[in-house]
C-alpha cells in the first residue's frame, strides 16, 4: 500500500477513535438516558471501525509484498 494510502488510513483510525470518544463524553453529560445510551453505542462502533482500519494497516503490506513477488 503506498505510504499516502496508509497514512489516510491511520489518519482515519484517529479520527474515528477521537469521534468515539467525543461520543463517549457527550452520553456521560447528557442527561436524557435513551440519548445517552445511544451516543454509548455510536462510541463503541466509532471504536471497533478504528479497529479494523488498525487491522487493515497491519495485513496490507503484507499482503502487497506477496503480490510483487508473485508477479
Amino acid at each position: 500500500m503506498p505510504s499516502a494510502a496508509r497514512r489516510n488510513v491511520a489518519v482515519g483510525a484517529s479520527y474515528l477513535r477521537e469521534q468515539a470518544q467525543r461520543c463517549v463524553r457527550l452520553a456521560r453529560d447528557c442527561p436524557h438516558l435513551p440519548t445517552s445510551h445511544e451516543l454509548e453505542a455510536i462510541g463503541v462502533e466509532l471504536m471497533e471501525k478504528a479497529a479494523e482500519l488498525d487491522e487493515l494497516l497491519a495485513i496490507l503490506p503484507a499482503s502487497a509484498g506477496r503480490r510483487h513477488r508473485e508477479q
